[in-house]
Protein backbone atom coordinates (compact mmCIF):
# COMPACT_ATOMS: atom_id res chain seq x y z
CA UNK A 1 0.00 0.00 0.00
CA UNK A 2 1.30 3.69 -0.91
CA UNK A 3 0.93 6.03 1.84
CA UNK A 4 2.71 7.12 5.28
CA UNK A 5 2.43 5.62 8.94
CA UNK A 6 0.93 8.08 11.21
CA UNK A 7 0.43 7.18 15.09
CA UNK A 8 0.96 3.44 14.41
CA UNK A 9 -1.74 3.75 12.11
CA UNK A 10 -0.78 3.39 7.67
CA UNK A 11 -2.98 5.98 5.87
CA UNK A 12 -3.31 6.35 2.34
CA UNK A 13 -2.51 9.30 -0.05
CA UNK A 14 -4.83 10.97 -1.43
CA UNK A 15 -5.41 9.34 -5.02
CA UNK A 16 -4.96 12.92 -6.55
CA UNK A 17 -1.08 12.85 -5.14
CA UNK A 18 -0.15 9.48 -6.31
CA UNK A 19 1.30 11.32 -9.34
CA UNK A 20 4.86 12.32 -10.00
CA UNK A 21 4.54 15.29 -7.93
CA UNK A 22 4.42 12.93 -4.58
CA UNK A 23 7.47 12.49 -3.49
CA UNK A 24 5.99 9.37 -1.09
CA UNK A 25 9.26 9.66 1.11
CA UNK A 26 9.46 11.21 4.83
CA UNK A 27 12.04 11.30 6.85
CA UNK A 28 11.61 11.25 10.94
CA UNK A 29 10.70 15.03 11.40
CA UNK A 30 8.75 15.38 8.50
CA UNK A 31 6.48 12.17 10.15
CA UNK A 32 6.97 13.31 13.65
CA UNK A 33 5.82 16.98 12.23
CA UNK A 34 2.65 15.24 10.57
CA UNK A 35 2.00 12.96 13.77
CA UNK A 36 1.70 15.76 15.94
CA UNK A 37 -0.57 17.66 13.65
CA UNK A 38 -3.24 14.34 13.23
CA UNK A 39 -3.13 13.80 16.88
CA UNK A 40 -3.60 17.66 17.93
CA UNK A 41 -6.50 17.71 14.97
CA UNK A 42 -8.37 14.74 16.32
CA UNK A 43 -8.17 16.06 20.22
CA UNK A 44 -9.60 18.99 19.15
CA UNK A 45 -12.28 17.11 17.55
CA UNK A 46 -12.70 14.44 20.25
CA UNK A 47 -12.11 12.03 17.36
CA UNK A 48 -10.89 8.49 19.08
CA UNK A 49 -7.28 7.01 18.72
CA UNK A 50 -9.36 3.59 17.63
CA UNK A 51 -11.85 5.37 15.05
CA UNK A 52 -9.11 4.93 12.13
CA UNK A 53 -12.13 6.58 9.34
CA UNK A 54 -11.75 9.87 10.12
CA UNK A 55 -8.52 9.64 11.67
CA UNK A 56 -7.36 8.23 8.14
CA UNK A 57 -9.42 11.42 6.66
CA UNK A 58 -7.78 13.67 9.12
CA UNK A 59 -4.06 12.44 8.20
CA UNK A 60 -4.96 12.50 3.93
CA UNK A 61 -6.13 16.16 4.20
CA UNK A 62 -3.01 16.66 6.58
CA UNK A 63 -0.61 14.97 4.01
CA UNK A 64 -2.26 17.35 0.76
CA UNK A 65 -0.87 20.16 2.64
CA UNK A 66 2.17 18.93 3.40
CA UNK A 67 2.87 17.63 -0.27
CA UNK A 68 1.80 21.19 -1.82
CA UNK A 69 4.85 22.88 0.60
CA UNK A 70 2.07 24.13 3.46
CA UNK A 71 3.80 22.30 6.50
CA UNK A 72 3.78 24.53 9.00
CA UNK A 73 2.29 23.47 11.88
CA UNK A 74 -0.73 26.05 11.57
CA UNK A 75 -1.07 25.48 8.11
CA UNK A 76 -0.93 21.46 9.08
CA UNK A 77 -3.71 21.90 11.76
CA UNK A 78 -5.82 24.20 9.39
CA UNK A 79 -6.04 21.55 6.47
CA UNK A 80 -6.64 18.68 9.19
CA UNK A 81 -9.30 20.67 10.56
CA UNK A 82 -10.94 21.40 7.18
CA UNK A 83 -13.38 19.57 5.20
CA UNK A 84 -12.32 21.09 1.89
CA UNK A 85 -8.45 20.94 2.15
Amino acid sequence: MTGIKVSGRMFRKPKSLLGAAASGSYNCDDMAVMRNAVDAVCAELGIDVADEGRRNDVARRILASYEIGRRAPLYLVHAGLSEHA
